[in-house]
């Protein structure tokens, strides 16, 4: 892992709401180490803008109104970046399914990708300053979505034209942003060669079977817990898991994205699974998250405050998810083998 992702990783994890009360479990002095080395991390990191990079702008638009009272939380926030992240941030993004037209009431969440300017990155006084107002902000994604599993996805300008990045420049291209100054964005375009896709692409696997294969053996779904609990398998904790069900669905629902950024073929997630189809590849487990999302807007658009999962869920969705989301990765694996 070079520097560049290594500070993608650690200022993800400070910018986020999981940081919230550090200074008190680890002392004041926590903070301004931990920002302190981010700093020098990131101004010794990638010191030239390479050649094969493309200039993006964001130019999506949200396909929801002010007018509907549902959505007045999404409105709220780009006042709210408007007003005070503008300050700290050279670009706050709306994606995912409130551009695509995709959002289903009480089931979809709330995609925001947040770029720090340069001299927010540079200087732990701003860093902290912006730490504070993301921390805050978070209400608004949390009040659209009670059972929002991620927080703000963060990218430097740095990590967007190197190496790293994996995401498709679709997904910044057809982003809604919040701020009135749409900077454009340097985006890498770099191909890897056939010997590095393969590593890429195994490496992906390796990772993703292991979480799969232990969660099997656990017998619950071991990413994402809340307040220490997992989905188990088979809904045996039904009333106290639609946060992970969510997350569960969420991660079926992106692998094939997943699998075409691992082939080094960046595809947008409401684009992947017609892809994946036309390559001659289906699984039921694909197909039935298209499906509950579908039933789901009609059942059930409403916000859910309690964790409990809807009592139609179990039916429709099956048992033994977890096996079957296990054989889905292998059978993936094994067809994305023959594009490398």
């Amino acid at each position: 892992m070079d520097n560049l992702a290594i500070h993608h990783k650690k200022i993800n994890w400070l910018l986020s709401p999981k940081s919230l009360g550090v200074e008190v479990t680890d002392g004041e002095h926590f903070f301004t180490e931990e920002s302190n080395l981010l700093v020098e991390i990131y101004k010794n990191s990638l010191q030239r803008i390479p050649s094969d990079v493309v200039e993006l702008s964001a130019i999506g638009n949200l396909k929801y109104s002010p007018n509907d009272i549902f959505f007045e939380p999404v409105f709220e926030f780009i006042n709210f970046s408007r007003l005070y992240l503008s300050e700290f941030c050279d670009s706050v993004l709306i994606h995912g399914s409130l551009v695509d037209g995709g959002f289903v009431k009480g089931l979809s969440d709330f995609d925001v990708i947040i770029i720090p300017k340069e001299e927010t990155l540079l200087n732990c006084v701003n860093l902290d300053k912006l730490r504070k107002l993301l921390q805050s902000s978070f209400i608004y994604l949390k009040y659209l979505d009670p059972q929002q599993h991620h927080s703000f996805l963060i990218f430097s300008k740095k990590y967007l034209y190197s190496d790293n990045i994996q995401i498709p420049p679709a997904l910044i291209k057809n982003s809604f942003s919040c701020l009135l100054s749409n900077k454009a964005i340097l985006f890498s375009q770099k191909k890897h060669n056939r010997f590095d896709s393969s590593i890429i692409f195994n490496s992906f696997f390796d990772n993703e079977e292991s979480l799969l294969k232990r969660s099997c053996e656990a017998g619950m779904f071991l990413h994402h817990p809340l307040k220490g609990e997992y989905l188990l398998e088979n809904f045996r904790n039904s009333e106290n898991n639609l946060y992970q069900f969510k997350n569960f669905l969420g991660y079926i629902s992106l692998l094939p994205s997943l699998y075409f950024s691992a082939l080094n073929k960046p595809t947008l997630k409401h684009h992947s699974f017609e892809k994946l189809k036309q390559e001659g590849f289906e699984h039921e487990l694909i197909n039935l998250s298209t499906k509950i999302r579908r039933e789901w807007e009609k059942r059930d658009s409403k916000r859910y405050i309690i964790n409990k999962i809807p009592t139609w869920i179990p039916k429709y969705f099956g048992s033994e998810y977890l096996l079957r989301c296990y054989d889905l990765l292998k059978l993936l694996r094994k067809h994305g083998k023959s594009s490398l």
